[in-house]
């Protein structure tokens, strides 16, 4: 009786591993497209160029010399029937002087859709899993070796309102616990009649711009002069990064 007891039971975790199994693989055979999502780095309505001189809010001239940020967990949404179509979780790292890396390839399941979301900044178990590689590569110069963790944002430059060494201006944004956490999920809709159609085994575009300028102003307006640097975490870097959640919008969609 034991024996036929244990048989039985036997069989029916064989029988959940392999609905499960199947279950899997209809997952990943699920039919997909190719889209490319094109970050256009700009300061207002001008494309970001390292050699002008641009105003932020407060009236203050610079000029930029680094401006990056994370981005994970890019997804396709259509708000209309609630469907999506995936979520990639790898990390990028959009880097204004490497164009290469400010497009992303992604898939997303075959569908159409009205809607991008993700995560900008570096997920919270990453940031406690010590140095690693590719995007989160210590090499790339965001990776704070004397503090725990990542930094999500960088955007550094020249203006004669700092008074630091050589008139630098550096907000290099982390913090993942607590109040000093800055990681948000962005979700922003494509222009009005705009729709994504995600065809398997073709490609598809997403324009977004990312204004510079929107870190100095939004909810708090950040003068040079007065917080040329911010380097850790804490209120100063969440409400620079409050202001810098607003800088991205979906310009156009390409169906091709």
């Amino acid at each position: 009786m034991k024996r036929l007891i244990k048989n039985y039971l036997l069989l029916l975790i064989s029988v959940a591993f392999i609905t499960s199994c199947k279950k899997d693989a209809s997952h990943e055979l699920q039919p997909s497209g190719q889209v490319n999502i094109h970050f256009h780095p700009i300061v207002d309505a001008l494309p970001l160029d390292f050699t002008t001189l641009y105003r932020n809010s407060a009236g203050e001239d610079y000029s930029i010399r680094t401006f990056r940020f994370y981005i994970h967990n890019i997804e396709l949404i259509n708000t209309d029937t609630k469907v999506s179509g995936g979520a990639d979780a790898n990390h990028y790292l959009v880097d204004a002087q490497n164009l290469q890396s400010t497009v992303i390839g992604s898939q997303a399941a075959v569908n159409t859709y009205n809607s991008i979301a993700f995560v900008i900044g570096v997920d919270s178990i990453r940031n406690v899993s010590g140095a690693q590689d590719g995007a989160l590569d210590p090499a790339k110069g965001m990776f704070w070796t004397w503090s725990t963790g990542y930094i999500m944002a960088k955007f550094e430059g020249v203006s004669l309102a700092s008074t630091q060494p050589g008139n630098r201006f550096e907000y290099h944004i982390g913090g993942f616990k607590g109040a000093d956490n800055v990681v948000k999920r962005i979700q922003l809709d494509f222009p009005p009649g705009q729709t994504l159609a995600i065809v398997q085994g073709k490609s598809v575009s997403i324009n977004i711009t990312a204004n510079a300028n929107t870190w100095f102003d939004g909810n708090s307006v950040i003068s040079i002069a007065a917080t040329p640097v911010s380097m850790t975490p804490g209120v100063l870097s969440k409400q620079i990064a409050e202001n810098y959640y607003r800088m991205f919008t979906v310009t156009d969609v390409e169906n091709n």
